[in-house]
């Protein structure tokens, strides 16, 4: 009686039996490129393709289906007697397909066969994904990165690179290069609310500035958050860094334009005022010299009245003090720089204002009451 273990008909059974029960669809061919078995997936694909599983055993391969896309590979793996892989779209099937070629122990091949179209369409999606957000980061100016606090691991994407002016093929991101990167007056400020925010396990944000090898300056607002696990542990940190140096600049720029906008306005009203204080200063000139006219007549007298002359003379000091006031005045509008703050006395700004409003006022037939 014969072994059935060694009856090649039984084991032939039997591996038939097996690749009828995968999910793959199995091809074999002998070393001539003929047909020797399907398996029920196959021959279920077969028919779908209008092919007769039954009448194709024995038929050479190249005749059912000329200039196959894995060609190449198929003879390759016949020739040199090694396995091989490949995934091509198949048109007529409209999926994308995986073949595992064998070297089978009689001369020739079994080709493993199953559709990769959702794998094949999550990679593609996840590519264009990572696509978009390349694009959107580089528009944005912003970097992201993930640290992992078990192993130190630190992933940063293109963007961060740029930001931090590093080739991505030729360093790896540690969190001593991004510590190195960053401008040694902040250094401290990073550290320290890096370090208690991983303590504390919570979200963080701060402004810095990088140095980038080549000695530029980028200002950057760097924000984070922890990632825990249903424990609570601490997994990883997700975080990014957006450049903010041309937003800082366009501000800076804005911030003295302003000032010089305020500046020119400045000058401008005093144009405007410039009439109205001349008149005021004349007054002030005349009643000096009124004074002084009357000083000296109470001093030319027979019997000089020293009382009114020194009442005259007190009055041109008064005058003058408030020539100088209103040239003071003038001065400290006409500079870019804040004067002196000092204590006024509302009464005396008042009485000033209207010294130099009330020719004006007295022009347009308006009355200015105390």
């Amino acid at each position: 009686m014969s072994d059935p273990a060694r009856d090649p008909r039984k084991r032939e059974q039997d591996g038939k039996a097996i690749r009828d029960r995968m999910a793959d669809r199995s091809y074999a061919l002998d070393r001539d490129w003929r047909y020797t078995e399907f398996n029920t997936q196959a021959e279920e694909q077969l028919r779908a393709l209008g092919k007769d599983p039954a009448a194709m055993i024995g038929k050479v391969l190249w005749d059912e289906f000329p200039n196959p896309p894995n060609e190449k590979l198929l003879r390759e793996a016949m020739r040199e007697r090694r396995p091989a892989t490949h995934q091509h779209y198949y048109e007529p099937l409209r999926e994308w397909v995986e073949n595992r070629i064998y070297p089978a122990d009689d001369g020739g091949i079994t080709i493993f066969q199953r559709y990769v179209t959702e794998p094949k369409r999550l990679e593609e999606q996840l590519s264009r994904t990572a696509a978009y957000l390349a694009h959107a980061e580089a528009l944005s100016h912003t970097g992201s990165w993930v640290w992992n606090p078990t192993t130190g691991e630190l992933f940063w994407s293109a963007e961060h690179f740029r930001i931090f002016g590093l080739d991505p093929e030729s360093v790896k991101p540690t969190y001593d290069l991004a510590l190195a990167g960053i401008h040694p007056d902040d250094r401290p400020l990073l550290e320290d609310t890096f370090a208690k925010a991983v303590a504390e396990r919570r979200p963080y944000g701060f402004d810095c500035r990088v140095v980038r090898p080549d000695g530029e300056i980028r200002r950057i607002r760097s924000l984070a958050r922890p990632v825990l696990s249903a424990s609570g542990e601490l997994t990883e940190y997700v975080g990014t860094i957006i450049d903010m140096t041309e937003r800082v600049r366009a501000d800076e720029a804005l911030s003295r334009s302003r000032q010089e906008l305020a500046h020119v306005t400045r000058v401008m009203s005093l144009g405007a005022l410039t009439a109205s204080i001349g008149h005021d200063l004349s007054q002030f000139v005349v009643a000096i010299e009124t004074n002084g006219s009357a000083c000296l007549r109470w001093l030319s007298r027979e019997q000089p009245n020293l009382e009114e002359a020194v009442a005259a003379l007190r009055r041109i000091m008064r005058d003058a003090g408030l020539v100088a006031d209103v040239i003071g005045n003038i001065r400290a509008f006409l500079q870019k720089t804040a004067g002196p703050k000092t204590a006024l006395n509302l009464a005396h700004v008042i009485r000033e204002a209207r010294l130099l409003v009330e020719a004006e006022a007295a022009r347009h037939h308006v009355v200015v009451e105390e």
